[in-house]
Order: C-alpha cells, then structure tokens, then sequence
C-alpha cells in the first residue's frame, strides 16, 4: 500500500505525469527498503518520485538529462546534494506508462537518512524563499546583510560566510551556469540548514531539464539583470575578492574534469544503455522521443554542447570577472601559433607569430557582435595594434593568411 500524488508543476499538463509516493501507516507501512540506490547506505525510504521526462526543452529528449547531470556532479566531487536515480519500467493498473526514473526526493526524511539529523530541527527552503520546512527567516536575514553592506570588506564577507557554505553555495551556480539552467535562478533552487549555531546554509541540485540548450548562453549576463533575490546574492558576493578567487579555481577545477571527453561520452552511455532497453515501447507509448535517431541525435548534442560549451565559458568567465584564464579549454595539447599581449590590453596589443608558420596576411578585429572594426596587413612574426579608439570589451582578432587562418579573442580592460 502507499500514497500516490502528482508531482511537479510543468508535468502535471503533460499526459505522462510525474508521481511521488509516500509510505504511511494507515497504508501499511511507514518505509520502504532501499533496494533502489546502491551508492546509498540507508536501509528504508520514506519517500519517492517517479519523474517523468515530459518536460523536455529546446526540443530535444534524452529521457535521461537530468540524471546525468546529477551524475557528473557526483563524479566531479561537487559539494551541493544530488538525487540518486533509477531507471524503471511503469505499470498503472496493468497499463504500460513507459520510462521514468525512480528518484531520492530532497525533503526532511532524504536529509534524516543521509546526515541522521532531526527532521524537527531543519529549515528547507525554494528560490522565493517560499517555506518547505521551518522558517525562511534566517536567509532573509543574509539577503538584507548583503544588500545594505559592501561585500569587498572582508569582514562583511566573513559574516556571510559564516551563513552559508560557500563551498556548496559556489559550486551550485558551476554547475547551473555551466549547463546553462534557462529555469533558473528565479526557479528551481532550493537550499537547506539545520537549526543551530554555527549550521550553514547548504544547497540541492534538482530539475535541469531547461538546461543544455545554446551553447553560446551566457548565464553571467542573465545573473545581472535578474530579479531573483538569488542572482543578487551572487552579483554582490563576487565583488569579494576571496570569494571571486575561490569561485574561479573550483570553476577551473570543474572545467578540467568535463574536458575530458571520455570520462563524460562513458557517464553518458551508461545512461544510454539502460534507458534504450525499453525504448520502443516507451516510443510506441507517447511518441516522445519521434523515433530512435532523433533520440540518437538528442544524446549526440549533450557531448556537442560540453565541447564547444569549455571554451565558451572561459571566455565569458573572463569578460564578466575581468581576468585572463590560462587554461586549454580543449582536450589536447596545442602548440600556440599566435601569441597576444597583454591580454587583456589596455591601448595597445603585441602580437607575436610563431617562427614556424612567418606570417603573410591579414588581420582583421571584430566586436563580440561580429562586425568588422580594423584590417592590417604585415609579414614577419610581429606587430602591433593600437586600441586606443576602442572601449572596455571582448573582441576577436582573425589571422588569415596561406598558412595560417585562425581566431584569437582579445580583452580590452582600462
């Protein structure tokens, strides 16, 4: 016996619904043994979810996003709560309901059964600061701290620091900004702290079915302009130096783990495998995925989006933290034709040409917007440029000539 609800909000308009299932006495028990989640050591659940993949974005659906970002957060050692999962094949009542997954989900119980803590004694809640468990009161507090003092003293900073943990806090927007997360960060967080002195805020990372659509996205840029009391607390802690500092070197560290591109096609496949046991069925059941090669395709864009996606973010971690990021974003070793310096510039850049490839050509200067704003023509292995007449930005300087035809990006900072 147990209690069925639905569960979520875009699910509920779709015909496959996602389910959550309670386990009470008057249903005939109040748990159920984990049999679920081998990475666990806790005996009984008191709480599930059936979740669906209905909620598909960009139309695209690997049935399997959300898992597997949860997956790689696993792998990464990220410092943020992630839902175990399970694929499973659904019956109601004798009838095929296709795919879902079976999920932890993240309440008082999933917190009793992973840190023993007394459920009576936490404070859960959503990014409207909207009440799960407790009170709210102590983060709001934080909020009117960060608002109405600097955030570069570092004492102010100490005292915020104190609040939350910084290191669950800065690795939960990694991994939201690097996936892009289009629901987010006016929906779909949700943090979590124990009633004590001295316990920190901490956070959980669910729902990323919105995320992985453009690659050229810049979450950093939505950070600024949103309204959501969340990107707020961000775009005034990374004035803090500290904690600009430390939110770079995790994000470098993040950055190193998803280029290694067989690491993450291997995270992947094991999904693909056990998700493609049943589905055809699952096909034949809602038409969602359209067939097998448009889900082949779908899986295939997850690995397109994380190559082209290392790349980008350096560059816009760069432009919105104003500092030089030496790191190959690609998986490989790469012998450097062109060198720009100082990068970033102030009124002037030198280039420097490898002596392996004496350069015969042209350059050409674009803005981030991709028009033309300088051409110069040289031979040899070295000019310069000046950039007086340009403003503060992210620019990219085209070499082309018979050897060589490449784009370097260049950063003016006065």
């Amino acid at each position: 016996g147990v209690g069925i609800r639905i569960s979520g909000d875009g699910s509920r308009k779709s015909p496959q619904k996602s389910l959550r299932l309670y386990f009470r006495d008057n249903y005939g028990r109040t748990k159920i043994e984990n049999t679920f989640f081998e990475t666990r050591n806790y005996d009984r659940i008191k709480r599930l979810t059936l979740r669906s993949s209905y909620t598909y974005w960009y139309k695209r659906n690997t049935l399997f996003q959300d898992d597997l970002i949860h997956r790689i957060a696993k792998e990464a050692n990220l410092d943020i709560e992630i839902q175990e999962s399970l694929p499973t094949i659904l019956f109601l009542n004798g009838e095929y309901w296709g795919i879902q997954n079976i999920r932890e989900r993240q309440d008082k119980y999933y917190l009793k059964s992973l840190f023993n803590i007394n459920i009576d004694s936490l404070d859960i809640i959503e990014s409207n600061l909207s009440v799960s468990e407790g009170s709210s009161e102590f983060f709001q507090q934080v909020l009117e701290f960060v608002a109405n003092n600097s955030m570069e003293s570092n004492l102010n900073y100490e005292y915020v620091s104190n609040q939350i943990n910084i290191n669950s806090y800065i690795d939960y927007f990694i991994i939201e900004t690097y996936f892009g997360n289009g629901d987010w960060p006016g929906n779909n967080l949700k943090m979590w702290r124990e009633r004590e002195v001295q316990k920190k805020w901490r956070f959980f990372l669910y729902d990323l079915d919105a995320a992985v659509g453009d690659p050229s996205w810049n979450p950093f840029e939505d950070l600024e302009s949103s309204e959501s009391s969340q990107a707020g607390l961000f775009t005034y802690l990374i004035e803090n130096e500290d904690f600009q500092n430390k939110f770079l070197k995790r994000y470098i560290v993040f950055i190193e783990f998803m280029k290694e591109e067989e690491r993450i096609k291997s995270i992947q496949n094991k999904l693909k495998s056990n998700y493609s046991f049943d589905l055809e069925n699952h096909i034949d059941r809602w038409g969602n995925p359209r067939d097998k090669d448009v889900w082949e395709n779908d899986c295939n864009y997850f690995l397109k989006f994380v190559k082209k996606r290392n790349c980008l973010i350096i560059d816009m971690l760069e432009v919105y933290m104003r500092k030089t990021i030496n790191i190959n974003c690609l998986n490989m070793t790469q012998n450097k034709v062109v060198h720009l310096y100082p990068n970033p510039a102030t009124n002037e850049v030198k280039i420097s040409i490898s002596k392996h490839y004496p350069f015969d050509g042209e350059l050409i200067l674009y803005n981030e917007l991709g028009s033309e704003l300088k051409r110069k023509v040289f031979t040899g292995n070295f000019t310069t440029v000046d950039l007086s007449a340009l403003t503060n930005g992210f620019y990219l300087m085209k070499f082309v000539s018979e050897k060589v035809n490449l784009t370097e990006k260049l950063i003016i900072r006065r």
